[in-house]
């Protein structure tokens, strides 16, 4: 009866840990569950971030290139105005020395 009985505890004794050791590891896989899913959140958040980041350069970037090219096209336009307009005289300058070099060896 005494070995019965001491066997009785020593068994419920183990069953207990065995029972405690399963908690406990249920326990951990619950709490590295609820680790990796804040890990994870931090991870989305942050790509979030780093991508709206991203698109507020790149807009910003676009609009500096589109000031810039309006200015150098602006420029070169007025360059080619210029040079059409010297042209132009230099045209007139020659046309009026060529029609008094006719008249001159005309006459």
């Amino acid at each position: 009866r005494r070995d019965y009985a001491y066997t009785m505890e020593s068994t419920m004794k183990v069953q207990a840990m065995v029972r405690r050791m399963l908690a406990r590891r249920a326990f951990e896989r619950v709490r590295e569950s609820r680790e990796n899913a804040a890990v994870m959140i931090q991870q989305i958040y942050r790509g979030f971030v780093a991508f709206e980041d991203y698109v507020v350069n790149l807009a910003s970037t676009i609009y500096c290139q589109a000031v810039i090219r309006r200015f150098l096209a602006k420029k070169e336009f007025a360059r080619r105005r210029q040079w059409r307009s010297i042209n132009e005289k230099a045209t007139r300058i020659q046309s009026c020395w060529r029609s008094y070099k006719a008249h001159t060896d005309f006459a």
